[in-house]
């Protein structure tokens, strides 16, 4: 959603928030001391993970609404357990039919 990623930069910008140092070449060669120092954390390990961020994550309750989080975080998690239940063709039909 392009509105999280602009007030994101809004929010940073109202806070002062200051830009990580540049990373310069390949991050996944990067020791975990030279990625704390550019910034670099780790991507949710899954969906629920993501989920359960977003659920957390105030910046974005503030920039989307706290009705349009729940409902992201509802109709995501029922995506998630529905692709469980019946598989990956059922997701490959469902997200990617057009394809």
């Amino acid at each position: 959603m392009l509105a999280t990623v602009i007030y994101a930069g809004i929010d940073g910008v109202l806070r002062n928030l200051q830009p990580p140092k540049d990373c310069v070449g390949n991050p996944a060669t990067l020791s975990e001391s030279e990625k704390a120092e550019c910034g670099i954390t780790e991507l949710p390990h899954d969906q629920i993970q993501a989920h359960e961020l977003l659920a957390q994550d105030s910046v974005m309750r503030t920039a989307l609404g706290e009705k349009m989080i729940e409902c992201l975080v509802a109709l995501r998690g029922a995506e998630y357990r529905k692709a469980k239940e019946l598989g990956d063709e059922w997701a490959r039909h469902t997200f990617f039919n057009v394809l």
